[in-house]
């Protein structure tokens, strides 16, 4: 969640208030609100690219508007920076990114830009020769060392669970294609976070926090201990829920997915020298990290727990929702919906944004929605399961 002032928040809810909009492409100038096509400007978002529950982010961030003040015949590859305000209260930036194309609309004289933020262009780089040339370092000093040599910011403050966790680059692991979001992916599931460009189009990751409700136990006597009672919360820190009292459409699912109580550390689906922590039956898996192969017994189960602990706190209702547009809210917020059922009894719908959509101009518009299964299934696709078995032949045939 971006820090705003209340004096922004209720501009934002007044129908009333002036929104506005500023895009800069650099080099090139301003896109003034008045040059942006009415309903054109899109903004979509998402931490997970699946039902499944997964915690790596790194999904590209897409903006996309119709101009008719901008014709400049080359846009591709510019940089390009959003904003928008209500009234005059404070500037909230919502995009940084490049300019995909800037298609002509020629039956109306317009043009339709469309820009992906910094993850768009790192899954066509290759750093496959400069990863297996990596000197021993920890994975956070990796992390540093990769956005030096392609030239993308990361946060400061940044703060990796298993950062001082080694990483042996090429001495123990080539490997024989490595993409610059690879990377980013294998450094994210490694740390059970998120890895997003925010709206300055600075790296960062995630850490989901949520407040959760202890299970209501049958009697006192029953009671695992004095300090748990009934409806009693508990949660992984400071957690900010955001209320949404007014909204056009709520749909939400019968259930809360189910923590995570088992983490696993493999290198395939063959692997027999599996670690895990937790024992329980749902089953988050690793599979395949860069950073977790040849790493001794300490190491992993070090990681594990770390893991274990990030990740067994996630628990969301899936939904979807539409609303007035609230610009400073962030995918991985948590937010409540106050429902009601047919005997007029009140619902509380605790959940996660994990994908949004903001649209619009003047009447500008918010849909949320989060979805997962109950229990994660604990098995792979096909496509990871022929990759296991393409690498096995790989691996026969480079052994003779």
């Amino acid at each position: 969640m971006l820090t705003v002032t209340d004096a922004t928040k209720e501009a934002w809810a007044s129908e009333t208030s002036t929104k506005m909009l500023s895009i800069l492409i650099v080099g090139e100038g301003f896109v003034e609100n008045e040059e942006i096509e009415a309903d054109s400007f899109t903004i979509t978002e998402s931490l997970m690219s699946s039902r499944s529950f997964e915690a790596v982010g790194c999904i590209s961030k897409k903006l996309e508007f119709v101009t008719s003040g901008f014709n400049r015949p080359v846009l591709k590859n510019k940089r390009i920076y959003a904003s928008i305000k209500a009234n005059d209260t404070e500037e909230i930036n919502v995009f940084a990114g490049l300019v995909d194309s800037g298609k002509k609309l020629s039956h109306r004289g317009l043009k339709k830009v469309t820009a992906y933020d910094e993850f768009y262009r790192l899954s066509n780089v290759d750093v496959t020769e400069w990863y297996n040339n990596l000197e021993e370092t920890t994975i956070y000093g990796a992390l540093q060392d990769f956005a030096l040599h392609n030239a993308i910011g990361i946060a400061s403050n940044i703060v990796l669970i298993n950062g001082t966790m080694p990483c042996f680059g090429g001495t123990y692991r080539r490997v024989k294609k490595l993409s610059g979001l690879d990377f980013l992916k294998h450094v994210c599931q490694i740390n059970g976070c998120f890895g997003y460009f925010n709206n300055n189009g600075v790296f960062d990751v995630k850490y989901i926090n949520v407040k959760r409700q202890r299970a209501l136990y049958p009697a006192d006597s029953l009671f695992p201990s004095n300090d748990i009672y009934p409806s009693d919360y508990e949660s992984g820190g400071d957690v900010t829920q955001t209320i949404i009292n007014a909204y056009e459409s709520l749909d939400y699912s019968d259930y809360t997915i189910k923590p995570i109580d088992n983490v696993i550390i493999r290198d395939t689906s063959k692997d027999y020298g599996v670690q895990y922590y937790g024992g329980g039956a749902n089953s988050y898996i690793i599979q395949g990290n860069i950073f977790a192969f040849n790493q001794d017994y300490e190491t992993l189960h070090e990681a594990l727990l770390k893991i274990f602990n990030a990740l067994s706190q996630i628990t969301f209702r899936p939904f979807k929702s539409g609303q007035n547009a609230y610009p400073w809210l962030e995918c991985g917020d948590n937010l409540i919906y106050y429902d009601y059922d047919n005997n007029g009894d009140q619902i509380t719908v605790e959940t996660l944004i994990m994908s949004r959509t903001l649209k619009g101009d003047q009447a500008m518009w918010d849909d949320y929605k989060a979805e997962g299964e109950i229990d994660e299934l604990n098995e792979f696709d096909l496509k990871a399961q022929l990759e296991d078995i393409q690498n096995q032949l790989e691996e026969s045939n480079d052994n003779g």
